[in-house]
């Protein structure tokens, strides 16, 4: 399970998209790790860790940089008085040559400067970062989850568990799809939006969110699907929030019941520790920088690389954190829960194409198909950022 993650976005709904202390820990307990940087990440990286130590974590083996010039996004227009949304990935530079490299260039002269030293950075970076596109069928794919209701009816209580927490949802609930030709749905639904605006300035009385809209939602639930679908083709756990790990888990058993029947074959296992260590808070916080953290990285390595080959173990990652930290400054930081979602299964076997029920779609089959040969869709899971981490003053 520690073999190898692959992280596109992070944080909660609403927040933004690269959230630096959740990557460290990553990094900590994942021998590889991916991430997909577009610019507002490479920006991240650059103003935050700096360009020698960027170039660093990426030399030095910690991460591996693909660079994803796409996002995923509905959009939605009103036709004939009727709100119709569309799944669509999105390019996220233009320029003369409208190439990533081009991008990259831009994005370190602008935040790191263009002299020569620089430039011999930003070359060492870009021999080790390729381009990674939108992964095949993605479109398609939304299209599938967007119309499928028995899946909505379980995804859209989890999206609003945790954008509107104290939103009681209507009982029966209904959000029904109903396909309108070149890829656009409408929805019907009984979702109270007044309700749930007023339940979002409940969960973040300082912050003033847009108005939640089926848009959002749907943007939500492609979001997870667009990580699942990340991390079956590069063959690795994910990284996100625990609505992404919902959403996923949710997505992957509606696969599984597709081909074959769930009880036999598949479940996930949550397991997690309480008394980690809050690394994330204070790389996030200013009160440590990933400097400091890289000399824990390069203690722990061995450890690291004797954790990816064990079994799926709590405490067997709880001991080896407490040997990562021993005798550092991390050892002392306030203790934290650390959690994963692991999906353990008794035997998936390759499924028949003649045995399956019609209407099987593409993801349900790639995805089976990608289990069958041995990967497994696990998550790590971070915890909800607080809107506040005091800084403090400690010793070490």
């Amino acid at each position: 399970m520690f073999d190898a993650i692959s992280i596109r976005r992070t944080q909660q709904p609403l927040h933004g998209t690269l959230d630096l202390g959740s990557l460290a820990e990553a990094i900590l307990f994942y021998e590889r790790v991916t991430l997909l940087i577009d610019r507002g990440a490479l920006v991240t990286l650059l103003t935050t860790w700096g360009p020698e130590l960027t170039v660093e974590m990426v030399e030095g083996g910690y991460l591996t940089p693909l660079y994803a010039h796409w996002t995923t996004a509905v959009l939605s227009d009103t036709v004939s008085g009727e709100r119709l949304h569309k799944p669509t990935t999105m390019r996220l530079f233009t320029g003369e040559h409208d190439t990533y490299e081009h991008e990259v260039r831009d994005i370190w002269t602008q935040y790191a400067g263009r002299n020569g030293k620089q430039r011999r950075l930003r070359d060492r970076f870009l021999r080790v970062t390729v381009p990674f596109p939108p992964p095949d069928g993605l479109i398609e794919v939304a299209n599938a989850d967007f119309l499928d209701e028995s899946y909505l009816l379980s995804a859209v209580p989890a999206v609003l568990a945790v954008v509107a927490p104290t939103y009681e949802l209507p009982s029966p609930l209904e959000f029904r799809p109903e396909p309108r030709g070149d890829e656009l749905i409408s929805v019907q639904t009984n979702l109270d939006f007044d309700a749930i605006a007023r339940a979002q300035d409940e969960a973040r009385p300082t912050s003033e969110p847009d108005p939640w809209t089926v848009a959002h939602t749907l943007s939500e639930i492609f979001g997870a699907t667009t990580d699942l679908q990340v991390g079956a083709t590069l063959e690795t756990a994910t990284l996100g929030s625990d609505l992404a790990s919902q959403l996923i888990q949710l997505r992957t058993s509606a696969a599984l019941s597709s081909t074959g029947p769930r009880s036999q074959i598949e479940r996930f296992q949550h397991f997690a520790f309480d008394d980690g260590r809050d690394i994330r808070g204070v790389l996030n916080s200013g009160e440590r920088t990933m400097r400091e953290f890289q000399l824990i990285l390069d203690r722990s390595r061995d450890f690291r690389t004797w954790l990816h080959t064990r079994p799926d173990d709590a405490d067997l990652a709880r001991e080896y954190l407490r040997a990562s930290l021993k005798g550092s400054w991390a050892e002392r930081l306030p203790a934290k829960a650390i959690r994963w979602a692991v999906m353990t299964a008794l035997a998936i076997g390759a499924p028949d194409p003649i045995a399956l029920p019609a209407g099987i779609g593409a993801m349900d089959m790639f995805l089976v198909n990608k289990m069958a040969a041995g990967w497994r869709p696990s998550q790590f899971v971070e915890a909800r950022l607080s809107p506040f981490v005091a800084k403090r003053k400690r010793g070490g």
